[in-house]
């Protein structure tokens, strides 16, 4: 079969499915719905996953970004921030970091 042959053949099965929808319209209304919200939904999910996984982070050098937290002892939770008297005892008295700040 030559290209011409196989256009031929998705140009009748195109003029098939349109003469189908016209008559039957509330199928080609839940289909266009169907499409719509399913296209609808990967759009807003791909949009979240873009801006929160894969773009960089907006500050320079975002790969040298650190978190520091306090591990509490006798505590089920390992992931508590540091206090307001801590965090100021590291901005003053360590060099071992750039910058610190709090969220």
């Amino acid at each position: 079969m030559d290209a011409s042959g196989w256009l031929e053949n998705v140009g009748n099965d195109c003029r098939y499915a349109a003469r189908r929808l016209r008559q039957s319209p509330g199928f080609a209304a839940a289909a266009i719905l169907t499409l719509a919200l399913g296209i609808g939904a990967n759009v807003a999910v791909f949009t979240v996953v873009q801006a929160v996984l894969l773009s960089p982070l907006p500050y320079p050098h975002p790969e040298r970004l650190v978190r520091i937290y306090d591990d509490l002892r006798g505590s089920n939770s390992r992931d508590v921030g540091i206090s307001a008297p801590e965090l100021w005892d590291l901005r003053d008295r360590s060099d071992v970091f750039e910058d610190i700040s709090a969220i």
